[in-house]
């Protein structure tokens, strides 16, 4: 029997992506086995062209990735590939999976809503898209029952961006907030 070669190129540092890797791996545990290949990003190409290599050696029947600064590059080796994404651009010629982020937001405001709660505030990632269009979800559907929506707006200046000079920008902010709050934080 040929076991079909697959590559996964994406993080699993964070919660939203080791989900998709369990998912993945459940899917051939039922439906399998595939055999992977499977380096954490910065093993990516770009960052070490040895990679780029193991992926050609590897000769994958298809390719599962989050996008990266390398994707036109990877889809240019005409495997079968499933994305997700990071931008607001779909690419074509191959799978593009996203998430409806509106609707990720409006979930969260109507859970908070169940609580009970009349104060609502919502931090995210200015420049995301995903964090934006969750921010929409949120702001629409709070605003929809009558109440005001504090939404944090990141530092203009870049150096301020990075955490431990933000966080007291944050921090204010949080401290600013009517109590009790419900929070929705898209970081």
């Amino acid at each position: 029997m040929r076991v079909p070669k697959v590559v996964i190129l994406m993080e699993n540092s964070r919660a939203w992506e080791r989900g998709l890797i369990a998912g993945i791996a459940n899917y051939s545990h039922l439906h399998g086995p595939w055999n992977f290949l499977k380096k954490p990003a910065f093993f990516m190409p770009g960052r070490n062209t040895a990679f780029y290599k193991e992926i050609i050696h590897f000769n994958p029947d298809g390719i599962i990735m989050r996008e990266l600064p390398e994707t036109e590059k990877i889809i240019s080796l005409g495997k079968p590939i499933v994305i997700s994404p990071v931008n607001v651009r779909n690419f074509k010629g191959v799978a593009n999976i996203v998430e409806d982020c509106q609707a990720t937001g409006r979930m969260a405001a109507e859970h908070l809503l169940s609580k009970g709660l009349k104060n609502f505030a919502y931090c995210g990632i200015d420049d995301m898209f995903w964090s934006k269009y969750r921010c929409d979800g949120f702001v629409k559907r709070i605003k929809e029952e009558g109440f005001p929506v504090f939404v944090y707006k990141q530092p203009k200046e870049k150096k301020n961006r990075i955490f431990e000079n933000e966080l007291s920008f944050l921090t204010k902010w949080l401290c600013g907030l009517p109590v009790p709050a419900g929070l929705m934080c898209c970081i």
